[in-house]
């Protein structure tokens, strides 16, 4: 009998150390959105300010990068015809970054004005940190300085 509950101890410190190790192996992912449409007086803007999700795939593949990418917001306030301007360091950003704006509802900035296409233009920084959060937060800040294309 003593010889299981020894064993089974030893399996109970084997969890909760390996759980210490995972804990210290922790991701901390933002992602950057910036509006670069050189519009004065916008007629759309994005509804949902809250953060983009990071993609599980890239999160786990520590890719990190920026991408670009223009699209236009029809008169009813879909998101149309997004393409990839630049994807760094790969495509998987692109891809990952058209998925992530087509989700994007858009609101009229005022409901006096009439509803018209208008196209826009906006910048995705990926940042990974295995510090902490504002560190993730602060190197997406500084990354978002650089230039996000390709050549």
């Amino acid at each position: 009998m003593k010889p299981i509950i020894t064993l089974a101890l030893l399996f109970l410190i084997f969890l909760s150390t390996s759980g210490i190790v995972q804990a210290k192996n922790k991701v901390f992912a933002n992602i950057l959105v910036t509006d670069m449409t050189a519009h004065t007086d916008p007629l759309w803007h994005n509804a949902d300010q809250s953060m983009p999700i990071y993609p599980i795939e890239l999160a786990r593949s520590q890719i990190k990068g920026c991408a670009v990418l223009a699209f236009n917001v029809s008169k009813s306030g879909d998101t149309e015809n997004i393409e990839v301007i630049s994807s760094v360091p790969n495509r998987h950003l692109g891809k990952f970054s058209k998925k992530i704006v087509k989700r994007w509802d858009w609101t009229k900035t005022s409901d006096s004005s009439p509803a018209s296409a208008e196209k826009h233009t906006v910048r995705l920084d990926f940042c990974l940190s295995t510090e902490s959060d504002e560190h993730s937060k602060a190197f997406c800040q500084q990354q978002r300085q650089l230039n996000c294309s390709s050549t």
